[in-house]
C-alpha cells in the first residue's frame, strides 16, 4: 500500500495558526494545483481528530465519497450524510496493515500529527507540499522532530501565477524500507511479484501437501490461492523466488508491516516447492530476506500458525525465539516469533 502527502503550507513551512485556522491560504484552495487529480488517484483518507473537526466547520463535506478514517482513541462526531467514516486507533504500522487488508492500495494521509507519525514510522511514500507566499512566523509545523534523517528524492517543481510554489518529493527506500528489492544469491533470485506471475507460481501451489498444516488447507485450489496471490500483488511487499539455475518460479514470501519506530519489519507468507524443501533454496531464501531487512531494522518477527509446527521448527533453526501470541485480521490465534542479528549470527 502507497501513503501519500498533499499539503499546503507558509513558505515558513506552518500548515495552519497556533489556533488551527488556515485563513492565509487562499480561499477555496486557490487557482488548480493538482488537487483533483491527486485525489481521483485515492483510495481513502487518514486523517487526525483534529483535521476532522476541521473539516467538519468548513460548510461542506470536502472529501465526497471516499472513506475517511479518522484516528482517534476516542468517539468522534457524527458524520455529515453522504460521508463515509470510521474511527480507528493504533499504531501506524497497525493502522496500515488493517487497511492493506481491506483492499487499500493509495491512502492520503493529511493532518500535521498524523502526517508526522506516518512519516516517522516509515509510512510515506510521496510528499506534494504547495508552498504559499507569506510568512506567519509562528504555528503548527509541518513536520517535527525525527530520530534519524529522511532522505527525500526530488521529483519536480512547479510554480503557479498566483505565487504558489509545489515541490514533490519521494521518501528514500532507506527510509521507508524497500519491501521489494530484487536479491541474488548462489542457487537463488528474489524479485518482486507481478501480475503475470500466477500461472506459475499456482503450478508450485497446487500441490495439497505444502498446505497440509496451513490454516488454509484449500489454498491449493485455484479460487483460494488467486484471493491470496491478488492480496500479496496488493500489498507491495511481495516476492517470487526463482531457481538461478533454470530461471522457473519456485516459490515466494512477502515483507510485511515495516515499524520504523519500534525497528521492527514481518516476514511471511512463504510458499516453496515440495522438491525444494529440507535443502539450500530455503536457506537461502530467509538468509537473503532477513540479511536486506537488517540493515533496516533490529527485529524481524514472523507469525506461525499454532498447528503448523514445520514453520516453527525452521524459524527456531535460525535463532528464532517464541515472543507470544496474536490475534489475526480473521480472529485466528497466531504465534509470534522474533529474530535480532544477535540471535541470527550464529545460525548462518
Amino acid at each position: 500500500m502507497n501513503a501519500s502527502v498533499f499539503v499546503g503550507t507558509s513558505l515558513d513551512g506552518f500548515i495552519a495558526r497556533a489556533d488551527g485556522s488556515f485563513d492565509f491560504l487562499p480561499s477555496g484552495g486557490g487557482e488548480p494545483h493538482g488537487y483533483e487529480e491527486f485525489m481521483a488517484t485515492v483510495d481513502a483518507l487518514v486523517i487526525g481528530r483534529k483535521t476532522f473537526e476541521t473539516a467538519l466547520g468548513l460548510g461542506g463535506w470536502p472529501y465526497g465519497p471516499k472513506p475517511v478514517f479518522v484516528l482517534s482513541s476516542r468517539p468522534i462526531a457524527t458524520a455529515p450524510p453522504g460521508a463515509v467514516v470510521e474511527r480507528m486507533s493504533g499504531a501506524p504500522a497497525d493502522i496500515g496493515a488493517q487497511l492493506e487488508a481491506r483492499g487499500i492500495r493509495h491512502i492520503y494521509v493529511d493532518g500535521g500529527i498524523t502526517i508526522q507519525r506516518f512519516l516517522q514510522a516509515g509510512l510515506i511514500h510521496r510528499l506534494i507540499v504547495t508552498r504559499v507566499p507569506v510568512l506567519i512566523g509562528t504555528g503548527i509545523p509541518l513536520f517535527g522532530p525525527v530520530e534519524r534523517d529522511i532522505a527525500l528524492t526530488h521529483i519536480a517543481t512547479r510554480q503557479y501565477a498566483s505565487g504558489l510554489v509545489q515541490s514533490e518529493y519521494a521518501v528514500a527506500p532507506s527510509a521507508s524500507f524497500d519491501r521489494q528489492p530484487v536479491l541474488r544469491g548462489e542457487i537463488l533470485e528474489l524479485r518482486p511479484l507481478r501480475a503475470d506471475d500466477f500461472a506459475a507460481l499456482f503450478r508450485v501451489a497446487a500441490d495439497p501437501l505444502i498446505w497440509e498444516q496451513h490454516p488454509e488447507r484449500d489454498r491449493y485450489q485455484e479460487a483460494t490461492f488467486r484471493a491470496f496471490f491478488e492480496e500479496a500483488l496488493a500489498s507491495g511487499g511481495a516476492l517470487v523466488a526463482l531457481d538461478r539455475a533454470n530461471g522457473r518460479i519456485i516459490g515466494s514470501s512477502r515483507y510485511h508491516g515495516y515499524d520504523a519506530e519500534r525497528s521492527v519489519i514481518e516476514i511471511g507468507w512463504t510458499l516453496l516447492a515440495r522438491a525444494y524443501w529440507g535443502g539450500r533454496y530455503n536457506g537461502e531464501m530467509k538468509k537473503l530476506m532477513l540479511e536486506h531487512a537488517f540493515r533496516s531494522v533490529e527485529r524481524v518477527v514472523f507469525v506461525i500458525g499454532p498447528d503448523n509446527r514445520r514453520s516453527q521448527r525452521a524459524v527456531e533453526k535460525i535463532g528464532g525465539v517464541r515472543a507470544g501470541t496474536r490475534t489475526d485480521a480473521h480472529g485466528r490465534e497466531r504465534v509470534v516469533y522474533e529474530l535480532t542479528p544477535a540471535l541470527y549470527a550464529p545460525h548462518h
